[in-house]
């Protein structure tokens, strides 16, 4: 952002939000709700159940993706902070 014009913002569509607005957890938490959503192999399931693999590995890497606890994070979550804040 520190780069774009106003112009690129418009034209793209960018929005900035700072980490107290939008955090890492609300960033994975929606990219974990978006994949039980959608196959994906890329085939649209209309409101069904996502395939039982699918849901089997979601269910899998829940905990290391969102850590329920609030006084620590998870695994990606820590990554994500370790590498970037």
């Amino acid at each position: 952002m520190e780069q774009a014009t106003p112009a690129t913002v418009s034209r793209c569509g960018m929005i900035w939000f700072s980490e107290e607005t939008i955090t890492v957890k609300m960033c994975l938490t929606h990219m974990m709700l978006s994949l039980g959503s959608d196959d994906l192999v890329g085939n649209s399931l209309g409101g069904s159940e996502s395939p039982s693999a699918q849901k089997g590995f979601l269910d899998a890497i829940q905990s290391l993706v969102i850590y329920d606890n609030e006084r620590s994070t998870s695994l990606v979550e820590g990554s994500f902070l370790l590498n970037y804040c």
